[in-house]
């Protein structure tokens, strides 16, 4: 065989889907992840590994669970400041200090004047960090414009019977 068969009953080979990620970059996900599993203080331990911006999303994270309001306002002022993230990313970085405002301030930038929106946004809708805004006529408006509302998918049709 020439050097690019492989043998059959050899393990195919995985397709690399993202270039390695920088040590405290590898840290601030997985603080992020251990946040949204509520283990708080795996989370600070791989936060404490981080750099700013990412460190200071999750000390605000923490600090506002721990009941900081203050140090949390101040970490997300800093995080905003530095931060190259998406007006998504940055939805969800409030929804996560359960802010009501500024989580909407931030969801209202992804959606202005835009006459259709991109499907992209169609996930945000069920993102777990923003299930606490269920009920809110504000977040059904925004599922709604980004396709996700409750009335277009009961419109969907489901036969689990097979064809014939």
């Amino acid at each position: 065989p020439t050097p690019t068969h492989r043998r059959r009953d050899a393990a195919p080979r995985q397709p690399a889907l993202a270039p390695e990620l920088p040590p405290r970059q590898r840290h601030a996900g997985r603080g992020m992840a251990l946040l949204q599993m509520e283990r708080q203080d795996e989370a600070r331990e791989a936060i404490d590994a981080t750099e700013a911006p990412s460190q200071d999303l999750g000390i605000a994270v923490i600090a506002h669970r721990e009941g900081r309001p203050g140090e949390a306002a101040e970490r997300m002022a800093r995080f905003e400041a530095a931060s190259a993230a998406t007006p998504a990313f940055v939805a969800m970085a409030y929804a996560m200090l359960e802010d009501r405002e500024m989580t909407f301030r931030w969801l209202d930038t992804l959606t202005a004047g835009n006459a259709s929106v991109s499907p992209a946004l169609m996930p945000i809708a069920s993102r777990p960090e923003f299930a606490w805004l269920e009920g809110d006529r504000r977040w059904e408006a925004f599922k709604v414009r980004v396709g996700q509302d409750e009335e277009r998918f009961s419109e969907v049709r489901f036969d689990p019977s097979p064809p014939g």
